[in-house]
């Protein structure tokens, strides 16, 4: 197959799995060949490959169906995967951990031995599989931003197959025969992302180095440097601190990258500007924090004196009273000894 340079037994398992109706997950770092490999699957067997990419955005409606008005009437219209599933085709769902439990819940019958889908807009209808559907999904590992953990009950419906990057031998190749690159400056490539590879590995960085971002590198060649291929292609993607990691824990990238000194500097320095403001408005908070304990406690001492002056007030209007009582009973008795 072209374009594959995945392990023998990885396309061994994927082929037999192919086979045999076994639904597939392929995980792995971004940019390492997860979809080529099942492109190129599709391609050898000439069957139709559907490619959905999962995000928040996609709905089931999307994914199965909706009613539609039509002419005075209502009339079904068939999603991607409903239209998959009648006519045979291959779908492969992209980032599948990063797809709503709607759409999870909605492929659960796919992957069990009854191969149905349900429609339960339309009157749970039940649409067996064709003979020829796959149903294959791919996903980065759980750490990656914006992920969710699958659970364990969907996730054993598949056989799971860990997609490595390539062998550097192979990637080498590959940037050779498909850019058609000298040796050389694959060889330069390549060294330079299993370096940044190690690092991730070894939880100096976070960010992957795929073979895309080498595939990227070896695109720009024909127009600007490897340093500024890298730049672009690689370095603006990493954040400030992992530039910084760079810098001081690899003598090789500290070179290569002194180049680009200013524009790092300047991520660098904006990082920094950044966490000096967030360490303001840290300070600011807890300045806040102070001013509301004060209010409380001069809202409590205000209520305090409010109820002694409430106090105060009873006292004086019962003092009144007894005043008035004592007035009346004098005047009464005044006028009884007047009239007698």
């Amino acid at each position: 197959m072209k374009e594959v340079y995945a392990k023998t037994e990885d396309i061994t398992t994927l082929d037999k799995c192919i086979e045999s109706n076994i639904p597939v997950l392929l995980v792995g770092e971004t940019g390492t060949g997860k979809t080529t490999l099942v492109k190129e699957f599709a391609k050898e067997n000439k069957k139709e490959l559907i490619r959905v990419s999962l995000n928040g955005n996609i709905s089931t409606e999307e994914i199965l169906g909706k009613f539609l008005l039509a002419k005075e009437e209502t009339v079904w219209q068939d999603g991607i995967l409903t239209t998959a599933v009648r006519k045979g085709q291959w779908i492969i769902f992209d980032e599948i951990n990063s797809c709503s439990p709607e759409i999870l819940f909605a492929i659960h019958g796919l992957l069990d031995e009854e191969k149905a889908l349900v429609l339960p807009e339309k009157d749970n209808e039940r649409i067996p599989a064709h003979k020829d559907f796959r149903f294959l999904a791919s996903m980065n590992p759980d750490d990656y931003a914006g992920t969710k953990t699958l659970n364990q009950a969907f996730i054993s419906r598949f056989v799971i197959i860990n997609i490595q990057h390539i062998a550097e031998d192979n990637e080498i190749k590959f940037l050779i025969n498909k850019y058609k690159i000298s040796e050389a400056k694959a060889k330069s490539i390549v060294s330079l992302g299993s370096e940044l590879r190690k690092m991730k590995t070894n939880q100096e960085i976070d960010y992957f180095c795929s073979t895309r971002d080498l595939e990227m590198v070896a695109q720009l060649l024909s127009k600007l440097s490897l340093e500024n291929a890298f730049k672009v292609a690689v370095f603006n993607k990493m954040n400030a601190l992992e530039i910084e990691e760079l810098m001081t824990k690899s003598p090789t990238f500290a070179k290569f990258i002194d180049t680009h000194r200013s524009t790092l500097d300047y991520k660098i320095e904006r990082l920094k500007a950044t966490i000096e403001e967030a360490k303001k408005y840290e300070s600011k908070k807890v300045e806040i924090e102070k001013l509301k304990i004060d209010q409380e406690r001069i809202k409590k001492e205000n209520n305090l004196e409010r109820v002694g002056l409430d106090a105060q007030r009873v006292k004086i209007n019962e003092t009144k009273n007894d005043i008035n009582k004592i007035v009346d009973e004098k005047v009464k008795a005044k006028i009884k000894s007047l009239l007698s």
